[in-house]
């Protein structure tokens, strides 16, 4: 038997998750029968998840659920929430599983504008790229671009355009720090920075960065090293 008592099932989920007890919400989870279901506060039990920072149970709920469409009362989905929330990871997760990216919140924000102003620019290519349409204007009057504009990223700003103007997107090649990497750090060897990162060769992690960027890091390492050795 359950240790926690509520009216509904979704609200023992939603007080499981606020409590912590993530083995009980998994349970839960996994004998739901409608896990888009939304409580007194109109949240759902993965927006729960989300602002409690239960990431586990965030991703089971994801696993299992169809649907992401429900907004709560500010109108924020589960998707805007986890970009609020700096929660890069599930908030791919969603993108991944949903095409209605294109939802407004009370402010008439949409999930692109959000992640534009939170600075997650690796959402932000996700969305441009699966978005049909990026034009749509806030309760301002501001669009994506207008966003990216204020906040001055040029980056994000040439890709909206692009996609505006129809041209395809050049996704930026991405670089992962690699126990490989880790150990060429680790011991100074220059040679082996060079090779990993110059060499433009595939290694896996978590250090995402720019082929551009990766060479002018491992350029400014190899000078430190090589001055270190002399």
């Amino acid at each position: 038997m359950s240790m926690f008592k509520a009216k509904s099932n979704i609200e023992k989920l939603c007080h499981a998750i606020n409590a912590g007890a993530d083995t009980e919400a998994l349970r839960l989870i996994e004998t739901a029968e409608n896990l888009s279901q939304q409580n007194t506060d109109k949240d759902t039990a993965l927006m729960v998840a989300i602002r409690a920072g239960r990431d586990v149970v965030a991703q089971k709920l994801i696993e299992k659920m169809d649907d992401f469409t429900q907004q709560n009362l500010a109108e924020n989905t589960a998707l805007m929430l986890a970009i609020s929330y700096g929660k890069i990871d599930i908030a791919e997760n969603i993108i991944n599983k949903t095409k209605k990216l294109a939802q407004q919140n009370a402010y008439g924000d949409t999930a692109l504008i959000l992640s534009i102003r939170e600075g997650l620019n690796d959402i932000v290519e996700i969305l441009i790229e699966k978005m049909s349409d990026i034009s749509q204007e806030n309760h301002k009057g501001r669009t994506a671009l207008d966003t990216a504009i204020e906040k001055n990223n040029k980056k994000i700003q040439r890709l909206i355009k692009a996609k505006i103007n129809g041209k395809k997107i050049k996704k930026s090649k991405k670089y992962n720090l690699s126990e490989e990497l880790k150990k060429a750090f680790a011991k100074q060897d220059a040679q082996k920075l060079e090779e990993i990162l110059f060499g433009e060769k595939d290694v896996s992690g978590n250090f995402n960065i720019t082929a551009k960027e990766a060479k002018k890091i491992t350029q400014a390492v190899i000078t430190v090293i090589s001055q270190h050795n002399r």
